[in-house]
């Protein structure tokens, strides 16, 4: 799912994705990357990440780099968990319809269960919701 947010916002953003990363999904691996890409990540003014969780971990390390959020760098996640409310900055993030989301697997896995056709994807919409971690 991660990988699929990914491709997606690579998608809507046509050929100008020179600057996207794909960032490890292993804690010990996805720290050792930001080391790594420490003079990169101060040199962006902002940063999407396909899940809260993902966006929440950056934040924390970029504050110990000493890099400031939002002032520095602009940070907004993925599904609106309540953990968006809990940090601080408080999270910018997209949210979804979890109830229709729910509605729609279940109809999927019941059209699956009768053999009958059904869709292999279908898009939900969703909602930016805007907090302290992208606000100057």
């Amino acid at each position: 799912m991660d990988k699929d947010r990914y491709d997606g916002f690579r998608a809507g953003f046509g050929k100008d994705t020179a600057g996207f990363m794909l960032i490890p999904m292993q804690k010990v691996r996805r720290r050792q990357f930001y080391l790594e890409n420490l003079a990169r990540l101060r040199s962006v003014t902002a940063v999407f990440a396909v899940s809260d969780y993902y966006a929440i971990d950056l934040i924390h390390f970029l504050l110990t780099q000493g890099i400031a959020v939002p002032g520095d760098i602009a940070v907004a996640g993925f599904d609106d968990t309540p953990m968006c409310e809990m940090v601080s900055p408080t999270l910018t993030s997209v949210r979804q319809d979890l109830s229709l989301r729910a509605k729609i697997a279940l109809e999927k896995l019941q059209a699956l269960k009768a053999h009958r056709e059904t869709e292999a994807t279908r898009m939900l919409p969703v909602r930016l919701i805007e907090r302290a971690s992208t606000k100057l």
